[in-house]
């Protein structure tokens, strides 16, 4: 399925219960669709490709900086031979494991 169509499809199923809302928009160059419900809040529905890596990524630089510092260590590591690409993911499980109290221990750290 395309983003057009996705796009499309959440128009047609948002159209349905227009009785919630006063206006729908479609926003093609946001690819989004911008709802004004009744009480006059508006909110944006927007569809991109889903990039795993990417979002997580975009979480990491944002929440937790450390953890991405972590990570990209580790893939210079394994690029350098230094570390396996088995020892890598491995050490990126336990990253990913413990992201929360790295994230935590971050913001401690910065205060």
């Amino acid at each position: 399925m395309t983003k057009d169509q996705v796009k499309d499809l959440l128009f047609e199923i948002l159209n349905e219960h227009d009785s919630l809302f006063t206006d729908l928009t479609l926003d093609d160059t946001l690819n989004s669709l911008i709802i004004t419900f009744i009480d006059k809040e508006k909110f944006i529905i927007t569809v991109n490709d889903f990039k795993e890596n990417e979002i997580t990524i975009r979480h990491w630089v944002r929440n937790s900086p450390a953890t991405l510092a972590i990570e990209m260590a580790l893939i210079i590591l394994a690029d350098l031979k230094i570390i396996t690409e088995e020892e890598r993911e491995k050490f990126h499980l336990e990253t990913t494991k413990y992201a929360d109290v790295l994230e935590e221990r971050f913001k401690i750290a910065n205060i």
